[in-house]
């Protein structure tokens, strides 16, 4: 969860939604808007959130930009080959 503190400027916090699931107060996951085009499917308001919130657990709880990054790379490796 702190890689949001300083990853994510301003602007994009004022954008993106945060949900705290009640059950686990240590996920972290954003809310998804509902669209009803295609072209609303692809706004940073939405796939921004739908992206993070399919990474895995391990990449998001990262706790430095560094980690993240690290963890990031791996992951996106991993599912490529």
């Amino acid at each position: 969860m702190q890689i949001i503190l300083f990853a994510v400027s301003r602007t994009v916090e004022k954008i993106v939604k945060t949900f705290i699931d009640s059950h686990c107060l240590d996920s972290l996951d954003y809310i998804v808007p509902r669209t009803s085009t295609k072209c609303g499917d692809r706004a940073f308001s939405v796939a921004g959130p739908t992206v993070w919130n399919s990474l895995p657990e391990s990449v998001r709880s990262a706790e430095t930009l560094a980690s993240f990054k690290r963890k990031l790379k791996t992951y996106l490796f991993n599912i490529s080959f």
